[in-house]
């Protein structure tokens, strides 16, 4: 770049690119340099069209105000390239994943080529109709709480960039409906449902449909014997995030390595997912009867069709599972879906009196969430171990001797 001329003392450079008949100028306004075409070869119109831009962008600065604007849309794509590479690196949040996805299919959709720094409260009030319209129902209380720090990311990348000043952030409130745990199976009909299960894969038509239900089936077993959750924690594990362990006791168990909503966990599987894993793998003939030790660089994705796909609509196929096993619903009138397994796996544990504790690093959850949802089990159904040992006969000499000191 090759300077052709100043003004206002080196605050204005105006310039050619090599490829451009137009001239360019840059702009000092505070401490960021402003780039911006002039749209004419003529330097003398060049120079008065700088000259102006600079006085205007003076005053804007000088009132407070961002002395260039840009579209919602543009300032979001900058904020999820950041996260994207932050995530690349390794030191990107897991939330990240959410922020994105949350602000390409509902912020961009909606406030698109506004200018960032034109969002007002009112525009915020319109994008929560269109946000119940789009969801078909109030949004819960953490869904909301998650697009509040989404679009939050986006104003405070565009803080920084000079694009809007902190002033003019739009307060966002949360109104959602307060989540509630999603019901889950009781041990009569979780039998039911696992024992329906082979004659609803046999009454499928058609090949495709009894190898997603086949599927289905062996990734139902293994979430209600883990209490991982469904979608990415679950379905985004490859055979290399299985290992084989030896425990103090000898024996050896299986551990799955997942990536969910609070980060990186190891999951301990009950005994019987072993088998369930298996059948899985000898569905393949390229992995069939190998041992997951034989498994540990393999990047194929655990839960795939025959034909090496993915299932696409795995929650949608789960919902004709409970149709068909008159289990959709449970006797308050509150629909089930996948996450029930997962509240299921939590529910069975705590009536077998498992520690609290314990539960919540195999969930990936804080004991808080745990006893917020679970409060009415944790005491009732642990009574066994809150009562301790029968100490009758000690009490029955005991009793005997007090009625001497009741006087």
């Amino acid at each position: 770049m090759r300077v052709i001329s100043q003004l206002q003392n080196g605050s204005i450079c105006i310039y050619k690119r090599e490829k451009s008949p137009y001239y360019q100028t840059r702009i000092k306004i505070g401490k960021k340099w402003i780039k911006i075409s002039t749209g004419t070869d003529d330097l003398k119109s060049a120079e008065d069209f700088s000259l102006t831009k600079y006085q205007e962008l003076k005053f804007k600065y000088e009132l407070n105000i961002p002395v260039i604007s840009k579209s919602f849309t543009y300032v979001s794509e900058c904020s999820i390239r950041k996260m994207e590479d932050a995530l690349e690196a390794g030191y990107g949040k897991v939330t990240y994943k959410d922020y994105i996805r949350v602000i390409r299919s509902y912020f961009i959709p909606f406030f698109g080529k506004k200018e960032i720094d034109k969002i007002t409260f009112k525009d915020i009030k319109e994008f929560d109709e269109y946000r119940i319209k789009r969801m078909k129902h109030q949004p819960s209380f953490s869904t909301i709480n998650t697009h509040n720090s989404a679009l939050n990311y986006v104003f405070d990348y565009g803080v920084d960039k000079g694009w809007i000043m902190k002033s003019n952030v739009p307060v966002l409130k949360n109104i959602g409906v307060k989540s509630e745990r999603r019901p889950h199976f009781t041990k009569d009909e979780y039998k039911h449902l696992l024992s329906s299960m082979n004659d609803w894969v046999s009454s499928g038509i058609k090949s495709k449909t009894r190898d997603i239900r086949v599927l289905l089936c062996d990734y139902i077993l293994i979430l209600g014997n883990t209490g991982m959750r469904c979608g990415k924690e679950s379905l985004d594990i490859k055979w290399k995030h299985i290992e084989e362990f030896e425990h103090t006791d000898h024996k050896k168990y299986i551990r799955i390595h997942v990536n969910g909503k609070t980060g990186k966990r190891e999951v301990v599987c009950r005994l019987s997912v072993r088998k369930y894993l298996e059948s899985i793998r000898d569905r393949f003939d390229d992995i069939k009867g190998k041992s997951f030790s034989e498994l540990s660089n393999n990047e194929d994705y655990v839960f795939r069709l025959p034909s090496g796909e993915r299932p696409s609509d795995i929650h949608g196929s789960f919902e004709q599972l409970l149709i068909y096993t008159n289990l959709l619903q449970n006797r308050q009138g509150e629909r089930r879906s996948l996450y029930s397994l997962r509240h299921t796996y939590a529910t069975f544990n705590l009536m077998d009196g498992i520690d609290i504790h314990l539960l919540s690093r195999q969930l990936g959850t804080s004991v808080t969430m745990i006893e917020k949802h679970y409060s009415h089990l944790i005491p009732s159904h642990s009574a066994n171990i809150l009562a301790g040992k029968d100490y009758s006969k000690l009490g029955k000499i005991g009793g005997n001797n007090i009625n001497k000191y009741k006087e």
